[in-house]
């Protein structure tokens, strides 16, 4: 009996597996689609923002994963952000301060981690 329930175990494991790699395949490893593969422009200027954040983000691995990441910051009222997927970071500018526990929301909310947040503007919160 106990085998059994194991085995069934392993074959559910398994489906869900393979169904989450056949994602994987059809949509980029972030599981983005058409929606992410256009860049929202910011309604702001960078250089326009007083305060700036660079922010290190683990878990990008494609071009969809960057573009998540930049159009969520994008989408905030008084921000303009740019990610390099080369870089594995984030600049975020904003008109406002944004705390760093806000920052870290918006990317851990899209399924990224954080390793780092940096004040780079010099201006204090």
């Amino acid at each position: 009996m106990t085998t059994a329930i194991i085995i069934i175990a392993l074959i559910v494991i398994a489906v869900l597996t393979v169904k989450s790699y056949t994602k994987k395949l059809a949509k980029g490893c972030c599981g983005g689609g058409k929606d992410n593969e256009i860049r929202m422009g910011s309604q702001i200027n960078k250089s326009d923002c007083p305060y700036c954040y660079k922010i290190v983000i683990g878990g990008m691995k494609c071009a969809n994963c960057s573009v998540r990441i930049e159009n969520s910051f994008n989408r905030q009222s008084g921000v303009s952000a740019e990610v390099s997927l080369d870089d594995k970071t984030a600049t975020v500018c904003s008109m406002s301060p944004i705390s760093e526990l806000m920052l870290r929301k918006t990317v851990i909310d899209l399924g990224y981690s954080v390793e780092g947040v940096a004040n780079v503007s010099g201006k204090m919160e």
